[in-house]
Parts: C-alpha cells; sequence; structure tokens
C-alpha cells in the first residue's frame, strides 16, 4: 500500500501493474533469464537445422549472401527484459513500477532515517523553549510546594504539611497538632541575573490540647522578594549562556538539517556514501550506526537491470555461434575443428555464470532499495528502465549495423554519439568540463586551477557544516568568559518586603500595614576557594584552541574534497569520452573478426594445419572482440552512473544544491521531473517532455 502511493497510474490495474501488450506479446521471452535453458531451442529461426550444411563458394569463402545471413544469425534480437522474472516473481504476477522521481517520493514518504532527522530538529526546539520559559513569569501554588520558581522560597513560613502527636511523658510534653501551609505566587528571572519572587503565604495550626483545641492560629504573609547578584552569577552574558547556546543549537541543527536534505537526494538517486550524512554538529552518520537503513541509490540498480540485458544479449550471441559452429565443423573448407566449438561453448558457459551473478546483484540491490526507500523488501516493486532507452536505441543500432550486409565503417562514429549527453557543472561562471570538451587527447588543461579555486571559494560561502564549525567556534571563545565569572567571589543583594497578618486574628487576609517587615540582606564571599573553576576556566581556554584547529582541519579537507570532487567528475568526463571511443573500435574489431571467419583462405594440399591454426586464431579473436564489444557497452553505462555520481557529489559538497528536495530534483535531473509530488500519487505520470510542453 505504501508503494501505491507514488506508483505510476498508467501502467496499473487494481493497485498492480500489469504488462502493455507489446511487451506481452513477447512473453515467454525467446532468451529467459533462465541461464541454461533446458529443452528450448534458442536459436534464431533462420540458423541451419542439424544436419543442414551451409553452402559454400567454390573457394572455399563465403558469398555476399552468406556472410548477410551469418551476421543476421550471430547478432540475434532479444526483446526487452522480462521485469517479472528478473525481481524473481512467478511467471504472469503483477507488480508495482516506479520511475525516478515516484521512487524519490517514496523515500520523502517512508524513510525511517528522514523522519529521525525530523524528529532531531524537534528535540532541539524543545530544548529552546524550556529556556526561554525560564525568563517568563512563572505562577504556583499549593500546600508548601517542594519546588518553587527561581528556587526562591518565602521567608518564616516555609513549615512542612504535618500532623504531629506525642504523649505527655514525651520529651517537651504532650503535643496533638495540625499544621498546613499553602503558598500561591509569582516568580520572574531577568536577563542581568536578577530573581523577582513576589506572592501569598498561609500558615494553619490547629492545635488539639491547648485551652481551645479546636480554635487555629493563623498566620498569613504578602512577600515581596528581589535578589541580585553583583559578581558572581551577575550580568547578561552568564545569565543568557544557557539561553544562548539553545538557541545557538537550534540553529545549527536547522543547518544540519538543511545540509542533510542536500544529501538525501543524493543518496536515494546515486548511492554513495556520506559519512556522518547532515552534519558533523550532534548527528549520526547515514553509513553509521544511526542508519540502520542501506544506501544503494536508484540509478546503481538502474545500471544493474541494464546488465541484465547486456548479458542476455552475450549469451543469445554465443548460443548463436555455438550452433553456427557446430554446423560449419562439418565443412572441410572451413577449418573449424571440435577446439574452436569448445571455445565457443565455454565462453557461452561463462556468459551464463556472469548472467547469474548480475541477476543476484540486481535482485539483492533491489531489495536494499526498497530498504532505503522505507519499504518491505517483500513488495514486489520494479524500476522504470526509461532513462536506459538513449542507451539502449543506441545498442540497437549498433546491432542493426551489424547485420546489415553493406555496413560502412565511416557510419559507426555518428551512431555512437548518439548515447547521452553528459550535463555541465558552472561554478561562479566557470564550465566545469570546459578544459576536456574540445579535445580528444585531454592534455590542454588550461583554466583547470581558476577553475578549482572558484570551487573553494563557493563552498567556504554555502557549506553549511562550515557556518556551524565557524559558530562552534564562537560558542567556544565564550565560554572562556563564562568560566571566567565563576572565579570571581559572591556579592549578592536581597531585599525582602512582607505584610503580615496580626497574631490575634484568625482572618487569613486581614494584613494590617503597620505589621510590614523590610529587610535587606547581603551576602559575600571571598573567592578564596576556586581551584575547580580555575581548572574549567583552563579547560575552556584549551577547548577554544581545540575548535580552532578544528575549524582550520576542517577548511582544509573541504578544500581538498572540492579539488577531488571537480577533478573526479572532470575524469569521470574524460573516461565516459573514452569508452565511447573503445565502444566505436571494439565494434569495428568485432567486425573485422567476423570477415575474416566469413572469407576464409581457400584449402589446399598441405596446407590444413595452418588453416586450421588460422580458424583457431580467427575464432579466438572473435570471441575476445564479442566479449570486449559487451564489456564497452558495459563500460559507457558505468561510466554514465559514475559520472552521474561525481556530479550529484560536487553539487552536494559545495553546497548550492537547493535545501528543498524537489528545487533540487527538477535541477538535477530536468528530463526526469514531471512537475512537483504534493503527495501520493499526485505526480504527473505523463513523459517529462509532455508535461513540460504545456508550462506557461
Amino acid at each position: 500500500a505504501r508503494a501505491a502511493a507514488a506508483a505510476d497510474p498508467g501502467v496499473q490495474k487494481a493497485g498492480f501493474q500489469e504488462r502493455p501488450p507489446e511487451e506481452r506479446s513477447l512473453s515467454p521471452a525467446p532468451i529467459p533469464l533462465d541461464p541454461n535453458p533446458l529443452e528450448q531451442d534458442t536459436a534464431d529461426p533462420s540458423l541451419p537445422r542439424p544436419g543442414e550444411i551451409i553452402p559454400e563458394r567454390g573457394d572455399g569463402a563465403f558469398s555476399e549472401a552468406q556472410a548477410a545471413e551469418l551476421s543476421s544469425i550471430l547478432v540475434p534480437a532479444i526483446p526487452s527484459l522480462n521485469e517479472v522474472a528478473a525481481i524473481g516473481l512467478p511467471p504472469g504476477s503483477k507488480f508495482y513500477r516506479v520511475n525516478m522521481q515516484q521512487a524519490f517520493t517514496l523515500a520523502l514518504i517512508n524513510s525511517r532515517f528522514y523522519q529521525t532527522q525530523l524528529e532531531n530538529l524537534y528535540s532541539s526546539a524543545l530544548a529552546v523553549t524550556l529556556q526561554r520559559f525560564a525568563f517568563q513569569p512563572q505562577l504556583y501554588a499549593g500546600l508548601q510546594p517542594t519546588s518553587s520558581p527561581l528556587g526562591a522560597g518565602f521567608p518564616g513560613l516555609n513549615g512542612a504539611n504535618v500532623f504531629n502527636y506525642q504523649t505527655r511523658y514525651s520529651p517537651g510534653g504532650q503535643v496533638s497538632a495540625l499544621q498546613m501551609t499553602e503558598i500561591a505566587g509569582i516568580g520572574k528571572a531577568f536577563s542581568s541575573g536578577g530573581r523577582l519572587l513576589m506572592g501569598f503565604a498561609n500558615q494553619l495550626v490547629f492545635d488539639f490540647v491547648g485551652n481551645k483545641p479546636f480554635q487555629p492560629t493563623v498566620q498569613s504573609s504578602l512577600p515581596l522578594t528581589f535578589v541580585q547578584p553583583l559578581l558572581r552569577g551577575g550580568g547578561r552574558a552568564v545569565t543568557l549562556e544557557a539561553l544562548t547556546l539553545a538557541e545557538r543549537s537550534l540553529l545549527y541543527q536547522v543547518r544540519s538539517f538543511a545540509k542533510f536534505r542536500q544529501e538525501f537526494i543524493v543518496s536515494i538517486l546515486t548511492g554513495g556514501t556520506v559519512q556522518n550524512l547532515g552534519s558533523t554538529f550532534n548527528l549520526a552518520g547515514f553509513s553509521s550506526a544511526g542508519n540502520s537503513d542501506d544506501v544503494v541509490g536508484f540509478i546503481p540498480v538502474l545500471f544493474n537491470a541494464a546488465q541484465i540485458e547486456i548479458d542476455q544479449r552475450n549469451i543469445a550471441y554465443f548460443e548463436q555461434l555455438v550452433n553456427l559452429y557446430g554446423q560449419l565443423i562439418a565443412g572441410e573448407a572451413s577449418g573449424l575443428t571440435q577446439l574452436q566449438v569448445d571455445q565457443a561453448e565455454n565462453t557461452l558457459i561463462n556468459a551464463r555464470r556472469t548472467l547469474v551473478s548480475d541477476l543476484q546483484t540486481f535482485r539483492n540491490n533491489m531489495d536494499r532499495f526498497k530498504t532505503q526507500l522505507g519499504l518491505p523488501t517483500d513488495l514486489p516493486l520494479s524500476i522504470s528502465l526509461d532513462m536506459l532507452t538513449p542507451f539502449r536505441d543506441v545498442f540497437l543500432a549498433i546491432d542493426d549495423w551489424q547485420r546489415n550486409p553493406k555496413r560502412e565503417l565511416e557510419d559507426l562514429p555518428g551512431i555512437v554519439d548518439k548515447v547521452p549527453v553528459l550535463e555541465d557543472v558552472v561554478i561562479d561562471g566557470r564550465s566545469v568540463l570546459a578544459p576536456y570538451r574540445d579535445t580528444k587527447t585531454f592534455t590542454d588543461e588550461e583554466g583547470l586551477e581558476d577553475i578549482l579555486q572558484a570551487g573553494v571559494r563557493t563552498a567556504m560561502e554555502y557549506r553549511l557544516d562550515l557556518m556551524n564549525a565557524r559558530g562552534q567556534l564562537y560558542d567556544a571563545w565564550r565560554q572562556i568568559r563564562f568560566q571566567a565569572n565563576a572565579l570571581k567571589g559572591i556579592l549578592n543583594v536581597g531585599l525582602t518586603n512582607q505584610v503580615l497578618t496580626p497574631p490575634t486574628t484568625t482572618n487569613p487576609f486581614g494584613f494590617n500595614s503597620q505589621a510590614n517587615q523590610l529587610s535587606l540582606v547581603l551576602n559575600a564571599e571571598l573567592p578564596l576557594i576556586r581551584l575547580a573553576e580555575r581548572n574549567n576556566f583552563r579547560q575552556a581556554i584549551i577547548n577554544y584552541q581545540r575548535q580552532r584547529r578544528s575549524l582550520q582541519n576542517l577548511e582544509d579537507a573541504l578544500k581538498l574534497n572540492l579539488r577531488r570532487d571537480i577533478r573526479g567528475m572532470q575524469v569521470a568526463y574524460i573516461n565516459y569520452a573514452i569508452a565511447k571511443q573503445q565502444l566505436e573500435l571494439n565494434i569495428r574489431l568485432k567486425d573485422q573478426a567476423f570477415e575474416q571467419i566469413v572469407a576464409p583462405p581457400q584449402a589446399t594440399s598441405g596446407q590444413s594445419l595452418a588453416q586450421s591454426a588460422n580458424a583457431a586464431t580467427q575464432t579466438t579473436n572473435l570471441i575476445n572482440f564479442q566479449n570486449s564489444l559487451i564489456g564497452s557497452e558495459s563500460a559507457i553505462l558505468n561510466t554514465w552512473q559514475s559520472f552521474q555520481l561525481a556530479r550529484l557529489t560536487l553539487y552536494r559538497d559545495i553546497g548550492t544544491l537547493p535545501y528543498d528536495e524537489w528545487e533540487a530534483f527538477s535541477e538535477l535531473f530536468p528530463a526526469e521531473y514531471r512537475g512537483p509530488a504534493l503527495g501520493p500519487g499526485t505526480g504527473d505520470a505523463r513523459p517529462a517532455a509532455a508535461a513540460a510542453s504545456e508550462t506557461p
């Protein structure tokens, strides 16, 4: 039910997803996820059946039509990923499918660690309310309250509420009396350290042994007391220190939560490990004991799904190759032996093993991603693969090119260049990718240091944890003054004025203006014993120096991290460009190896050994270049993923990522943003381009 809150309404039926007709028509897939299908014919229909030998030309080579047919056979077409089988559900099962925005919505709603950070922020606000309450008027009333505001009491009327009985022969004689004391009043603390207390106090005594055992003795008082410390404990700096620390701690916590929100979106979308996610100020790290959920990320799981599709294509290729070699081995002019068939079959087995490993990795990471979103791991959930469409189109175009008998090598750059273009990051008007954008050698690094310095300056201004560290340095400096106050002597002035009731009356409100008592009290103490206070003062000085060094270390570490982040993004960009070059090169290498296979030299007498050796070499080349091509396709996806992680890490570490999650999401992935998600299921499920076309 939690996942249904953000599931794509366009692909649901009765709360579960049903595969579109165009996908259902492909089920069961010719190449299922089972890496070693039993009793299933996975060969291409155009492949020669057992006993059917492909005719060759008289010179031992293949004709152009036969070569084209072999190209089609060796590059089989397979359907899209069978998501039901990929996530480990029984055939025909229904499941939820979420895109990137819906997954992020689920994380905001269900993430347990996100809720913990909200509670930490609320807890910090509670401490501020308590400290502020200490300076507000405080009312109290009761039968001799055990605690009065500000720790002050009423002089002379602080007797306990007791019933005292002792026999005649006890020390002091017979006593049987009930004493009750009622007090009500109001207190107020001032920022100077002074305390004001005023109220009403009444003491009622029943003596059951006297001449009038039922006639109570009543004594009431209207006290007004003011106490002001002049040395130790006096002054705004000392009195308001606790409130100042609570308010500044709340400010630090607000900044920490804002920084956590910046890092939360990065962890949900691209994964990675963020040490002490949120801040170094009183927060558990996202990868430490404070967070029990996994950190995987949407894009890494998406890459795992893409890897399964690549493995399927690789298996399909080698299955066709093994079947083809099994037919060609009967042709004497082919030069093929059982060795080449076994080579191809061994590679097929390894490809199946890779699929099993990648399949388990995808399922495990999918379960971990559910945990990261705050969802149960047994929820039938899959992710949308729409972000892979540009890469899929390129890979399919490569397969179509390989099947084309009139293929031209000059067409390859145009096909490979259709992979997604990497996004740039501009820091203070400087493009991070500019030094490497218009070069193929990546040796022209003009302006690189200027970009690094701009990144450091920007982070010094915007990083919230750096602001907290600077504030904590000021707090440590202020503690020196606070602890120094404790080294002073004590000089308190207390003024008390009371209006009492006469002792002869039993009226608790019969106050007499002549029954007035005014007292002035001076408390003084020389600072003779201050060893503990001296130690606290020295420790405050040490703490200030430590905090100063900590700030210096944080600034230096920040500079190091920012320079590393910028370089990491640039390296990821270079690796992506190199991966494109390698993809094009491996296509060419595989094509040339295939050309050698379909045009072997004519067999003549005395050349069988050389021909067999040549066939073995060509087979090895074809297998290696096919593996290299598949590896290049995986590499280009992997480098794209690495670039996205590096790009978002730079955004996060530089401190300029918007604090609002949806604003940050729309800035980082505008193609995936479909309008603000105001609640469960409220995001626009249409493609981003369609939703953006209606934007005024």
